[in-house]
């Protein structure tokens, strides 16, 4: 994704509140498992880009696992 011209920590803070909604709505929306995904991807990116490396682990491994669940 490109948005180095964005404020990290906005783009952050509105992405959380995205994947909270998304959350809500696993159980029973396909299309909001698919965005959870997409939410720990940009959230991995986004750390990685402050240098927050831990939690961008932690984010990129909740992508992977999530898509694996999604795909399945």
């Amino acid at each position: 994704p490109e948005y180095a011209e964005y404020d990290t920590n906005t783009a952050i803070q509105y992405t959380f509140e995205a994947l909270d909604v998304f959350k809500q709505l696993t159980s029973s929306d396909e299309h909001a498992r698919a965005e959870i995904v997409k939410q720990h991807y940009l959230l991995a990116d986004l750390f990685k880009r402050q240098g927050q490396f831990e939690k961008a682990l932690h984010h990129f491994s909740e992508f992977h696992h999530t898509d694996k669940e999604v795909r399945n």
